[in-house]
């Protein structure tokens, strides 16, 4: 074990450690896991569409696309301390999250599908360069770690600080491909309001389903644009695609699905896609017309690869009490999410 840090250092040419005996680790590195910027190779930066693109894309989801929601770091070491050092951009203010929602980073520790929470970043909004401590145990155990990249807010560098002495390995793998699982949508997709990164549906899902999971999206300005599907049918190994950007376009959803699904199809003939409705809002109930329709269109396009998920109920009775703000997710909303979404997706996988 020890020697393999010493490799470690000798291949990767990392400094001394600093007084307080951590030594860090600047990304990328091959034996940390970063997943979530299907783009990284291509453009080296924390970005979740490409720096150029064959089609125009609106300007709002240009400028979301910095936004790191979804990024993840995993690795294997028996360091009693994860330190980060960091570099993330400006955090503006937020009126339905608070900055740890917004900018943070979580760390959860355990083996795939046992993962717990560990620690989270807490910082002033207007702090960029921060070096903070998410994880302290007593005990040198061997664990795999998993860090979540901020939902609302740019990372410009990154850098794992672990003990001098400890052991770095590349993380136990999980299913699938290394972009498995590409959901499309809007604020509450990205992740608003989760009261910190790890607690979205998407990245519970990614925990549960033990794959890894690219978030695009684009809060307000997820729409449904073909502009954006040419874009994101460039992810070339995605397991299953799922679109959930109903909040953005309402009684417009069922039209716009087909142009989108149609560019997705020239490149990925035959990934599954899998298409949910919305959960009612406070002011905008369900309207049960605009789920017939939706689940209409998509049957008349023959498309056996096809799914979609109604999660009009999946909150019960009174839905209210799951908003934070009448319209975007609490934590438990989340959970709800996730467990609806968990098994229809494992199904998919299954057949």
């Amino acid at each position: 074990m020890q020697q393999d840090f010493i490799d470690f250092k000798q291949k990767a040419g990392i400094k001394a450690a600093d007084p307080t005996g951590m030594i860090f680790i600047k990304l990328p590195e091959s034996r940390i896991e970063l997943t979530g910027f299907p783009w990284f190779e291509q453009d080296r930066i924390f970005r979740r569409l490409p720096l150029q693109q064959s089609a125009i894309l609106p300007s709002e989801v240009d400028r979301l696309a910095n936004c790191t929601a979804g990024g993840k770091i995993r690795f294997r070491s028996n360091s009693r301390k994860i330190q980060l050092q960091i570099k993330r951009g400006i955090l503006e203010p937020g009126d339905n999250m608070s900055p740890m929602g917004m900018g943070a980073f979580d760390l959860y520790a355990g083996s795939p599908g046992q993962e717990e929470f560990r620690g989270v970043l807490r910082a002033h909004p207007q702090e960029q360069d921060i070096l903070t401590q998410l994880y302290s145990s007593a005990d040198r155990e061997m664990q795999t770690f998993s860090i979540y990249f901020p939902t609302y807010c740019s990372v410009r560098s990154i850098a794992i600080g672990i003990e001098e002495g400890a052991v770095l390995q590349s993380p136990e793998p999980f299913t699938g491909s290394s972009n498995g699982i590409v959901v499309y949508g809007s604020s509450i997709a990205q992740g608003a309001s989760a009261s910190r990164p790890g607690l979205n549906y998407i990245n519970r899902l990614s925990r549960r389903l033990r794959r890894h999971c690219v978030n695009l999206g684009f809060s307000g300005a997820g729409k449904g644009e073909v502009e954006v599907a040419e874009v994101i049918s460039q992810i070339n190994d995605a397991d299953l695609f799922i679109l959930d950007f109903e909040p953005n376009t309402v009684s417009r959803y069922a039209q716009k699905l087909p142009d989108f699904i149609k560019v997705l199809r020239k490149t990925h003939k035959s990934v599954p896609i899998l298409v949910v409705s919305r959960y009612p809002f406070t002011d905008y109930p369900i309207n049960v017309k605009e789920i017939e329709e939706t689940a209409a269109v998509l049957n008349n396009m023959h498309d056996p690869k096809l799914y979609f998920a109604d999660a009009s109920n999946i909150f019960g009775n009174n839905p209210g009490d799951y908003l934070a703000d009448g319209i975007h997710a609490t934590d438990e909303a989340f959970a709800c999410m996730s467990s609806f979404l968990a098994p229809i997706i494992e199904d998919i996988f299954n057949t």
